[in-house]
């Protein structure tokens, strides 16, 4: 999720566990294709911040606006690569 420029702040580095909290369900939606889905919990996210939630909606928009271009299981499929 190294896209995300608010992931380092939802979760520095250092704590990890709170990365693992909402980090690896997000990115599994994105890995599966699942937009909607990803864009709601962004959503969600956003409604559970304090401070970022601009950012986070930013993010959420733009995922929405390119859920086209995101369907990695159809690259995938097709023997082309994704970043991640």
């Amino acid at each position: 999720m190294a896209g995300f420029p608010w992931h380092r702040q939802l979760a520095p580095p250092h704590d990890l566990a709170a990365k693992q909290d909402w980090m690896p369900p997000v990115k599994s939606l994105l890995d599966g294709g699942e937009i909607e889905p990803l864009v709601a919990r962004l959503r969600e996210i956003a409604a559970e911040q304090t401070g970022l939630v601009e950012e986070i909606l930013k993010e959420a928009d733009f995922f929405a606006t390119n859920a086209s271009r995101m369907n990695y299981p159809g690259v995938r499929s097709k023997g082309l690569l994704t970043a991640g």
